[in-house]
């Protein structure tokens, strides 16, 4: 997204006698005076003929249908869409709801805006239970088991749908069938808010129609007639609501909708895979390796409606990289705008809120499985405080995301004292990674079958083959690598550059000033409080070390890098008891962004692509050559609590033929393909 990650103005509003908000920017009311919910049954769901249509939807089969919104404001629209969805849809079918707000309300306003709607309390309670902090990018939120997700864009509209409809990614809306059912056109009125209303918000809206997409708004105003026409709608009038004399309904018509010829005339950009089979009822997907990239994906899936196997080499899931005691759940926020911080910033986001919703359900157990504790990431130098005082001016009144705390203030937060302040990050903290991969096991559409290696894949006709040493092979029509750096045993994977890098963490006992501690802290290393008497501290960072035995060295080294960060508390611990541990690999890549989507041919690819070694920017008729319903997600590192669950969804997306959760540049900063296209641009050998 081209905004800076401090341009997200949050809404100023006010609220009138009986309760209904009132912006102060735009001195015009979030919804009728009358009723607003009544409202946004007859302009929104009634204007786009919404009841008729889904009841239409045959049950039988597995689909989506995407409502996407200009004005996302209070949030009653989607609840009115959320409602009748969940009363009228068939149950395998998913709704996805894309909004903009770029003036979006802070909780606390949302909260009481909703809160004038009783009957929609249920539904209003998890939207503010998973209402994201106000920065900018597109947030994706599944909601109610996963039937409806709203992906919710905080920035300008025009900005937010570009992110879906960039002119290289609209050939993605004929191929992969994300072009929008049915628009609402909100927000405030044209001659109070006219930047909505401009010719690039209904370029956008064009470009991401399909002929029959369907639109509705309350505003009858002769421009906006006129921009619609001139954009392929066929627009009718209707009454209005309430006082409202005339409000517009409109079809895209086939004649002059865009994107047909758009993606006739388009060359496909090379991230674009080609269009997969339909998912279908009783469709086989099989995931390989039930680490926590595996089962984020896995959980993605069964919670779309898709029954999925897992397969994993070891006895029980989470045995390799995954098998910690004490994962870290947290990020490293940056003052940039880069794809690096972007997906580290929503990832991070989507994560929390996750893993706060299985917490909710006791799906996971605290202190068992882990603790929503917070963490505090200390800036132990002046480079790091630079950095801190930079990250939280980026972030300023963000202090749900994260906090700027001073040695004083950290130390009340962590419950010792800290010589350094730093940055806190609140919704973070601590899980049990086996404890996190066996509750999202237990959804009752996911099998694991362990001591299962499989040693290869082979495509043949509409299916893949997966042979498995020492068993029958096995057969699925989708197939998920998530092994980490055990890619290499794969031919369609092997080129892939990844590299393992050794980490070993320490355990020691506790003491009665240690117990104290009652949040995650980070420095160069990180401290876990205390689980079972016992602290976790590390992890060291070896290149080259290929050996899982504990090595003292690592020991002393993780213990002087705490004592050098928190002096106080590390004088209080008898550092000189036995000491335990373990070592894993983390799989790294050479961006630091994890692997993710389709995989290409390398071969193939490499002739394909050859074109951008005489011009990087040229636009090639068609893209790399990916393998049909072949897909993985590795490369985590040290972050796969954190980045694995967005990621998992972002598979999900691909498999299911919906709407990215991650907007379309993001989408190709993870592409596995990008590599090859570095390469060959860059005219090295490959």
């Amino acid at each position: 997204m081209s905004a800076s990650t401090s341009t997200i103005s949050p809404a100023t509003i006010c609220f009138d006698n009986d309760g209904t908000p009132v912006s102060t920017m735009y001195d015009d009311f979030y919804f009728s005076t009358d009723n607003g919910y009544q409202e946004s049954q007859y302009t929104f769901l009634e204007g786009n003929q919404l009841a008729e249509r889904w009841q239409q939807l045959k049950h039988q089969q597995r689909g989506n249908f995407v409502i996407a919104e200009a004005g996302f404001g209070s949030g009653l629209n989607f609840l009115a869409a959320a409602e009748l969805w969940l009363k009228t849809a068939p149950e395998h079918w998913q709704l996805h709801f894309i909004s903009s707000e770029k003036h979006p309300l802070s909780k606390a306003d949302l909260t009481a805006a909703l809160a004038l709607w009783p009957s929609l309390s249920t539904l209003s309670q998890a939207l503010i239970n998973n209402y994201p902090p106000l920065v900018p990018g597109i947030h994706c939120i599944p909601l109610f088991n996963g039937r409806i997700h709203l992906q919710l864009g905080f920035g300008d509209s025009s900005e937010i749908f570009e992110q879906f409809s960039d002119t290289d990614f609209a050939a993605s809306i004929g191929r992969r069938r994300r072009a929008v059912d049915a628009w609402f056109l909100d927000g405030f009125s044209p001659a109070k808010n006219p930047d909505m209303w401009r010719d690039d918000v209904f370029s956008a809206i064009a470009l991401l129609s399909q002929p029959g997409t369907t639109l509705a708004t309350f505003t009858a105003a002769s421009q906006v007639r006129k921009q619609l026409s001139r954009h392929g709608f066929t627009v009718s009038k209707r009454r209005g609501y309430g006082v409202k004399r005339e409000m517009l309904t409109a079809s895209m018509d086939a004649a002059h909708c865009r994107w047909p010829a758009i993606t006739a005339k388009a060359r496909a950009p090379w991230y674009l895979s080609p269009p997969q089979s339909e998912p279908i009822a009783g469709q086989q997907v099989t995931v390989i390796g039930a680490g926590i990239a595996g089962m984020q994906t896995a959980y993605s899936l069964a919670n779309r409606g898709i029954d999925v196997t897992v397969l994993e080499a070891k006895s029980e899931p989470a045995s390799v990289a995954s098998g910690n005691p004490q994962g870290i759940l947290y990020t490293r926020l940056s003052p940039g705008q880069g794809e690096l911080s972007q997906f580290a910033m929503l990832s991070y986001i989507y994560a929390t809120n996750q893993y706060k919703q299985l917490f909710a359900k006791n799906s996971l157990q605290s202190p068992r499985d882990g603790q929503l504790c917070g963490t505090l990431q200390l800036a132990f130098n002046a480079k790091e405080l630079r950095q801190a005082e930079k990250i939280a001016d980026s972030f300023s009144h963000q202090d749900d995301l994260v906090q700027f705390q001073s040695a004083d203030q950290a130390s009340l937060t962590a419950g010792t004292t800290c010589e350094h302040g730093g940055l806190f990050y609140p919704a973070s903290g601590w899980l049990h990674p086996k404890s996190a991969c066996l509750a999202l096991s237990q959804h009752p559409r996911i099998k694991v079958i362990t001591e299962t290696r499989v040693s290869q894949l082979e495509h043949t006709g509409s299916q893949w083959q997966l042979h498995c040493q020492g068993q029958q092979s096995r057969q699925a029509d989708t197939v998920v690598i998530a092994t980490a750096e055990f890619i290499q045993q794969f031919a369609q994977t092997e080129r892939l550059p990844v590299k393992p890098i050794r980490g070993q963490i320490t355990k020691f006992n506790s003491s009665n000033h240690s117990e104290k501690l009652s949040c995650v802290v980070c420095h160069e290393g990180y401290l876990t409080p205390s689980l079972n008497h016992s602290h976790t501290i590390g992890a060291s960072f070896n290149q080259d070390d290929d050996s899982t035995i504990l090595n003292p060295r690592d020991h002393l080294s993780n213990i002087a890098k705490l004592q050098q960060a928190m002096p106080s508390f590390s004088a209080g611990i008898d550092f000189q008891q036995p000491l335990s541990g373990r070592a894993g690999f983390r799989c790294t890549t050479p961006d630091y962004l994890p692997i993710v989507g389709p995989v290409a041919d390398y071969q193939q690819s490499k002739t394909t692509l050859q074109p951008l070694a005489k011009n990087a920017k040229a636009r090639l008729p068609i893209s790399a050559n990916f393998y049909p319903n072949l897909y993985i997600n590795i490369g985590h590192g040290s972050r796969g609590l954190t980045s694995t669950p967005l990621c998992g969804e972002l598979i999900a997306s691909y498999i299911c033929h919906s709407p990215s959760p991650i907007s379309w540049q993001l989408s190709r900063a993870l592409n596995p393909a990008r590599f090859l296209v570095r390469a060959i641009c860059r005219k090295e050998a490959v």
